[in-house]
């Protein structure tokens, strides 16, 4: 929320270019300035958070993770690489797993996706929280860089084009598939409706990545720009 007041207050200068507007590099170093102290504000006093994840987020790695989630300042573009990095800013809130000889048993403790126990001490964010993490912290993520996308026209980075699910972000469609999954009122197919996006958006990351993609890319059909995308449209489920 404060990072999104922030692109309010650094209005896009008048330029030549089409993309690229250079005030981005002006909301950037903002974000790069406050990003260490916003981060130790947000951390709670409290002997819950690891040691390793408190270091990483108040020295350089957390702060490093989350600035380059935002786009890259000297070429004035974003792209899949800098959701990656949000999702490492999010993978140091986790806490660090234990070495090899301290694994716990399986049943023991929560675990990582990998299967490797992780101790109760080690973990600021429990298994409890990772829903919440996909559902509610990684939407508000991607409204902002989308807001942020559209304010100063970031050019896509190194984008595969029409080979590729999308221009910017991927993680939205496997998050969102996953949400969608066992619907019986929404099927893939149904993200050519525009009523069915517009009624749903809000509430399924997926329906609004694609809603996303018919604000940004227009003058084709959808099958034409996204052609991976309208491919999976014709799958009979989620």
């Amino acid at each position: 929320d404060k990072l999104s007041a922030l692109a309010d207050e650094v209005d896009p200068i008048e330029q030549p270019m089409r993309f690229g507007n250079k005030a981005f590099r002006t909301w950037y170093t903002r974000v790069t300035e406050s990003m260490t102290s916003m981060l130790q504000n947000a951390l709670p006093d409290s002997s819950a958070v690891p040691g390793s994840a408190r270091m990483e987020l108040q020295l350089t790695e957390g702060a490093a993770y989350l600035c380059d989630s935002f786009g890259n300042a000297t070429r004035i573009d974003y792209g899949t690489g800098h959701e990656t990095n949000f999702m490492l800013f999010l993978y140091v809130l986790r806490g660090s797993p234990p070495a090899a000889e301290d694994a716990l048993p399986s049943d023991a403790g929560s675990a990582t996706p990998g299967g490797t126990a992780v101790h109760s001490d080690e973990a600021w964010l429990q298994d409890d929280d990772l829903p919440a993490l996909v559902l509610r912290v990684f939407p508000q993520y991607l409204r902002l860089c989308r807001k942020v996308q559209r304010r100063y026209l970031l050019e896509p980075a190194g984008s595969h084009g029409v080979w590729s699910l999308d221009d910017f972000q991927m993680l939205p469609f496997y998050f969102g598939s996953a949400q969608l999954q066992g619907s019986s009122s929404i099927t893939p197919g149904d993200i050519h409706s525009s009523a069915v996006r517009a009624g749903n958006l809000q509430r399924y990351m997926y329906l609004e990545a694609i809603d996303f993609v018919h604000t940004v890319k227009t003058g084709a059909p959808f099958a034409e720009h996204s052609p991976l995308l309208n491919d999976l449209s014709r799958l009979p489920n989620w």
